[in-house]
């Protein structure tokens, strides 16, 4: 399991294999070990072309090193966990009490409640993620999923408006914010947060969980899943 915080931890007047180089000594990996490690990451993420670029003059995410460092500091490379720092809870508690200055009543019970919905949508999210990743080789094509993929999938589910509401302007739409998997995410948490359970949403978002991270496994799977077959017989 590697284990990556979110506060910049690497050296920015080195390359980026230079950097992988240092945190896998640290590790106590061999010089072998490392480079073999290092050269399997770098070939599997498409990333090669950047080993001798200088992590100061990387554009875009320069806390994407610290995960490829994660991953090659771990052998085998099982998970791989980030943190969030506090300032992004704050906008969600003042959210909170927002709500409750307009009179919405929230049982003090469902903040317990809500705990296992939360780890179990969060955890079927995840699952999805890794499943778009394993299809992705190039780092730039993250951006295409942010912009096609997963924006959508908010907006078309039921985290701003009812689906009564919807399916009263469009059956279609409707019909379609049904299938997403993110409308039963955002109404298992909804009811928990009640002390209420939702069956409906509670299957599907288990079933999508089982089925994400199956076809996740399957697709970074280095002898039959997507990366396999990306690569070609050849190589």
């Amino acid at each position: 399991m590697g284990v990556v915080f979110q506060q910049p931890t690497l050296d920015l007047d080195l390359t980026v294999v230079q950097n992988l180089r240092y945190f896998a000594a640290m590790q106590g990996k061999t010089r072998r070990a490392a480079e073999s490690r290092i050269e399997l990451e770098l070939d599997r993420l498409a990333l090669e072309e950047f080993r001798h670029q200088n992590v100061r003059q990387l554009s875009g995410d320069i806390d994407a090193v610290s995960r490829w460092r994660a991953l090659c500091c771990t052998n085998p490379p099982c998970c791989c966990w980030t943190n969030r720092p506090l300032d992004w809870t704050f906008p969600h508690a003042s959210a909170l009490l927002i709500a409750l200055a307009f009179g919405i009543d929230i049982p003090l019970a469902g903040f317990v409640t809500v705990v296992p919905a939360l780890i179990l949508s969060g955890l079927t999210l995840g699952a999805f993620g890794l499943l778009l990743s394993s299809s992705i080789r190039q780092l730039e094509n993250f951006a295409g999923m942010m912009n096609f993929v997963i924006v959508p999938m908010f907006f078309m589910s039921s985290a701003l408006y009812p689906l009564r509401k919807i399916q009263e302007s469009s059956v279609t739409l409707y019909q379609v914010c049904s299938a997403n998997p993110f409308t039963h995410a955002v109404e298992l948490i909804r009811f928990a947060l009640y002390s209420r359970v939702n069956i409906e949403a509670l299957v599907f978002t288990a079933f999508a969980l089982v089925l994400f991270q199956g076809l996740a496994l399957y697709g970074y799977s280095p002898a039959k899943g997507i990366m396999r077959r990306k690569a070609g017989p050849g190589d």
